[in-house]
């Protein structure tokens, strides 16, 4: 009877290990999505690229966290660290300045599957010389990116 106990107690302890080691092993990611570059004021829109390589990584039961590198057209790199919160992951890209200071340098909403982002970076505005520009995907025109946008900010 003892033995079978700790046989049991065993098989239990094992299956905890693996489902732990399962639920909380980073997933790879290594997404490339079509997306265009837009102004909200000036009738920009431009074809692009966001590349999103990294790691999600469960820090709860509940909390995931994606952790790596997010590309625009291909040379505008950054590294982020994008939280879960609600229906997608959210974060901001942020440099220090000499002064020890912040400065926003911009912000990532994107879906749980991290198939779908709405970014804003100021480098886009210094590139594409204008204002309020932003760039969402999929998205092949501005009107699908305003559509991205809308379903990331309320939630679906």
């Amino acid at each position: 009877m003892k033995k079978i106990t700790i046989i049991i107690c065993s098989l239990v302890v094992i299956a905890a290990v693996i489902f732990l080691y399962t639920a909380f092993k980073p997933a790879a990611v290594d997404k490339e999505i079509a997306s265009v570059i837009y102004s909200t004021e000036e009738g920009v829109e431009k074809q692009s690229v966001v590349q999103l390589v990294g790691n999600v990584q469960r820090h709860s039961f509940s909390s995931r966290v994606f952790q790596g590198r997010l590309t625009v057209d291909h040379d505008l790199a950054y590294d982020v660290k994008l939280s879960e919160s609600g229906s997608g992951f959210f974060g901001t890209i942020v440099s220090f300045n000499s002064d020890k200071s912040i400065q926003t340098k911009g912000t990532v909403y994107a879906s749980k599957e991290l198939d779908r982002v709405w970014i804003w970076l100021d480098e886009l505005d210094k590139r594409y010389n204008m204002e309020n520009g932003y760039i969402a995907g999929p998205a092949s025109t501005q009107a699908e990116a305003n559509e991205i946008a809308r379903s990331l900010i309320e939630g679906q």
